[in-house]
């Protein structure tokens, strides 16, 4: 929802609006500290009383309005949400840094990344001196967006955004914020915007780590358990990774998956693996959901259709291409040509040459759908350019409209 959005909506609640927007007063007080109430993001109910926030920020003080919206955020429903985006946007506009950076946090989350009012919302409240600013803009600027939205879209970073976001990082990083040493560690592990230094990431995925941000940890053991910028400790990595799999960070699990494969760092054990790929898949990350499925076809086929669609959702093209086969062959779930040809023209588009002849059989043949013989037509050609055989034999121009 943008922010436009939330102000209209933010109209059919007048009683809950201040009149007007008054200068901002520091009001002190147990039951509305925002520094508390933001510290618990998770519940922070726990440390502040809605009633006494919202009283004193139709008095006047912005800063418990941000924190009314904070509360109200949390009750994860449209209304609290529309009235907190107004809460944080008439703070930001008197000139609370904190209220900038919540609402470029609230865009963020709705999937608005680099190059939106996000974005803005965030510089802002970094010139206003929120470090949670500059790390909202530092994160956005290296593409990790993830942090904010674990499922959106991840943006491409662009080379001449890396310099600037390893200084907005490091200064965040300075301020005790653990997620921008996290992504401080890997612009300086890869050499994006600063030197490449191993050593130097990996203290700075130690930070993250000891402050409690577990990719920080699962970075760390990666490097731990190859001996880059610090001593081989396989049976520490090992460690890492698996506190932070147990924090639901996808790729510490799917290292950790690796690790027990081998038996480097601990007991090797396929079993186990095969079921750290299933919570590497759960956590989201697409490979781990090939190598799941791949396992498990024979003893779970009904586990495994579940992995390959979900390793089609998370950007794995032979993922859709697997889930279509199962669909329309009514292998692993009943039969379903609807869709069979949805995950076939996913495959397509992702690039399986094999699954572009199968979607424009189906659209041909109006199997799943009514006929299509031009976009039938336009799966065959785009099979034929990534080199299935059998899609080049059934390529042909599309019929003309006076045709069909």
């Amino acid at each position: 929802m943008t922010v436009r959005r939330a102000l209209a909506l933010s109209a059919l609640l007048p009683a809950c609006q201040p009149a007007a927007r008054p200068p901002v007063v520091d009001v002190a007080g147990d039951a509305c500290d925002l520094v508390a109430i933001r510290a618990q993001r998770d519940e922070p109910w726990s440390r502040g009383d809605p009633s006494v926030c919202d009283t004193r920020c139709r008095a006047g003080d912005q800063r418990s309005c941000v924190a009314f919206g904070l509360l109200q955020f949390a009750s994860r429903d449209m209304w609290g949400s529309t009235l907190a985006a107004w809460h944080f946007e008439n703070a930001c506009t008197a000139g609370v840094g904190v209220g900038c950076t919540l609402l470029g946090e609230y865009l963020a989350r709705a999937g608005h990344h680099r190059g939106t009012r996000a974005e803005d919302y965030f510089a802002r409240g970094c010139e206003l001196g929120d470090a949670e600013g500059c790390q909202g803009v530092g994160l956005l600027l290296a593409a990790e967006t993830s942090y904010y939205c674990k499922y959106c879209r991840t943006d491409t970073a662009r080379p001449g955004d890396a310099p600037r976001a390893a200084a907005l990082l490091l200064r965040a990083c300075e301020a005790g914020l653990e997620p921008s040493c996290n992504a401080l560690g890997t612009l300086t592990q890869t050499g994006r915007g600063v030197a490449q230094d191993e050593a130097r990431a990996a203290q700075l995925y130690a930070t993250a780590c000891d402050g409690g941000f577990s990719e920080g940890c699962s970075n760390l053991g990666a490097l731990l358990a190859d001996g880059r910028g610090v001593a081989r400790d396989e049976r520490r990595a090992a460690d890492l990774h698996a506190a932070a799999c147990e924090h639901e960070v996808a790729a510490a699990c799917a290292r950790l998956a690796d690790l027990t494969d081998a038996g480097r760092g601990v007991a090797r054990d396929e079993a186990r693996a095969v079921a750290l790929r299933g919570a590497a898949c759960q956590a989201g990350d697409g490979a781990s959901c090939l190598r799941h499925a791949d396992a498990v076809v024979g003893a779970a086929p009904a586990r495994a259709l579940w992995a390959y669609a979900r390793a089609c959702d998370r950007g794995q093209p032979r993922g859709c291409s697997s889930a279509g086969d199962a669909y329309a062959e009514g292998r692993f779930a009943e039969q379903n040509p609807s869709l069979a040809v949805v995950y076939f023209e996913s495959a397509c588009e992702g690039g399986e040459a094999a699954s572009c002849a199968k979607c424009g059989a189906a659209l041909e043949a109006g199997r799943g759908r009514a006929p299509d013989p031009l976009a039938a037509a336009r799966a065959y050609a785009r099979g034929c350019a990534l080199g299935d055989p059998q899609a080049c034999a059934r390529a042909a121009p599309p019929p003309r409209s006076d045709e069909r």
